[in-house]
């Protein structure tokens, strides 16, 4: 197993800690993963990745490029430095590097979902909801949810 080993950003009672995670780039057997892929004819489920210009530039490119497959929607709660220019550049940075997904500036998720940490992970589907937290790879948070059903 290939392991990648990432700098975990995050906040806890106002204080920043540093913690090393690693994350697997191989693929798992989720069972689950194949109804949210694109063009699975599923349309209810949303896979939501709840993010912060905070996170390490490499953590994002690698929840793009793992799941390239899956249909999913990077939210962030707002722009950097209240900036659409800042937020224009961060965004310009990623693609320049081989983002590819869609980012959402949407803070009302945030607040429905009771998003506090990121990355956070959320499968909604109608009114229902399940979510996960953590520097894992959305392969494995799709895995923990779909236990959790």
């Amino acid at each position: 197993m290939r392991k990648i080993n990432f700098l975990f950003l995050f906040f806890m009672m106002s204080n920043l800690y540093s913690v090393d995670f690693p994350i697997s780039t191989e693929k798992s057997d989720c069972n689950n993963c194949r109804s949210f892929e694109k063009n699975s004819g599923d349309n209810q489920s949303a896979v939501y990745i709840f993010m912060s210009f905070s996170v390490p530039e490499n953590t994002w490119l690698e929840l793009d490029r793992t799941t390239s497959s899956i249909n999913k929607i990077f939210v962030v709660r707002g722009i950097p430095n209240n900036s659409f220019e800042a937020f224009g550049k961060k965004i310009a940075a990623l693609k320049d590097t081989g983002f590819s997904s869609s980012v959402e500036i949407n803070p009302k998720l945030f607040h429905k979902y009771e998003i506090i940490n990121v990355p956070n992970f959320v499968v909604a589907n109608g009114g229902n909801f399940n979510k996960v937290s953590g520097n894992i790879s959305l392969q494995k948070a799709l895995e923990i949810i779909e236990k959790e059903l």
